[in-house]
């Protein structure tokens, strides 16, 4: 049961870290007036998934070579 608990507060404190980091890679966009909020936001989104993505690829490389 407490490993659940834990599992549960781990994963609510690395959405809410996330989506800090989201916003605050896109707020120039945002806060200088460029885009709206949502449009900032989907960047964003997009963005993060992109350096996912690639970081996924990276560490396939090198795990081959380890």
């Amino acid at each position: 049961m407490i490993a659940i608990i834990i599992l549960l507060a781990a994963c609510f404190l690395a959405f809410s870290n996330g989506a800090n980091d989201n916003f605050k890679s896109v707020f120039t966009l945002f806060g200088s007036g460029t885009t709206d909020y949502k449009k900032a936001i989907n960047w964003g989104t997009i963005t993060t998934l992109a350096r996912c993505l690639f970081t996924i690829y990276i560490a396939q490389g090198l795990m081959k070579n380890f």
